[in-house]
């Protein structure tokens, strides 16, 4: 709410004031706060909301709001991107490329550099320095993944603005009647890594009993007994997914 107040108070020809209904009753007079920020922060206050993670998007770990702020006030580079997050009429491409060089300025990456690259530097930077295990959180996503959470980022902004989008074709779908996000197109790791993670559930896969769930992964084909097809820890729809990989699985 007070990212929004902010975004929308310089519109505004009376005072604003939002009370926090913690228990320190904090109150922001929005027209100062929008005032102290200026004009070109506010304008980009949802994009950066929304990139660093909101009530629609993954929070990226280890990088605040804060630190994107700045970047909006230190590198003209990170905030041209923005701008294809503010068009009404933004393509795909366009989308999955600023959002990329966006996350790449966030991690502190070069202008030509993408995230793939950054990514394996980074790992090849920190197995070379440390003698503990990789926190592989602490990673720039892939591409294919920052793909769909620039997507989602788009969907929310465009939101905000009031623009009304199609969810299912900004990083969501829609599953058994609800909402969720689409990760990626490509498995989360080779299928050779995969099989060495697998259940032998007969039952529903929805306890942390389940290997998979206990390692936050969905069940694959290669499970034992669920074969991802019948129970709780998959997005296996057989109504709508390819009828070709339910064949080769059964």
């Amino acid at each position: 709410m007070l990212v929004l107040l902010c975004h929308y108070a310089e519109r505004r020809m009376n005072d604003l004031y939002l009370k926090s209904s913690k228990e320190s009753r904090k109150c922001w007079h929005i027209n100062s706060v929008a005032e102290a920020l200026g004009e070109s922060i506010c304008r980009v206050l949802p994009f950066v909301h929304a990139l660093c993670g909101c009530d629609t998007t993954s929070r990226l770990y280890g990088i605040g709001k804060g630190a994107a702020l700045r970047k909006v006030r230190e590198d003209k580079g990170f905030l041209k991107c923005i701008e294809a997050f503010c068009c009404q009429s933004g393509s795909k491409e366009a989308i999955s490329s600023a959002g990329e060089k966006a996350l790449v300025y966030l991690y502190r990456g070069k202008g030509n550099d993408t995230l793939d690259r950054l990514r394996k530097t980074k790992v090849c930077n920190k197995v070379a320095k440390s003698s503990t295990t990789v926190e592989v959180q602490s990673l720039p996503p892939i591409t294919d993944a920052a793909k769909y959470h620039s997507f989602r980022v788009y969907c929310q902004v465009q939101e905000w603005m009031g623009n009304c989008v199609d969810p299912e074709k900004w990083g969501w779908c829609l599953r058994k009647g609800q909402l969720e996000p689409k990760t990626m197109d490509s498995p989360v790791a080779p299928d050779s890594l995969l099989i060495l993670v697998t259940c032998q559930c007969k039952g529903n896969c929805d306890t942390q009993r389940c290997s998979c769930k206990r390692n936050e992964l969905q069940c694959s084909s290669a499970c034992g007994e669920c074969k991802r097809l019948f129970c709780q820890n998959s997005n296996f729809d057989a109504s709508t997914d390819d009828p070709s990989e339910y064949e080769l699985m059964t």
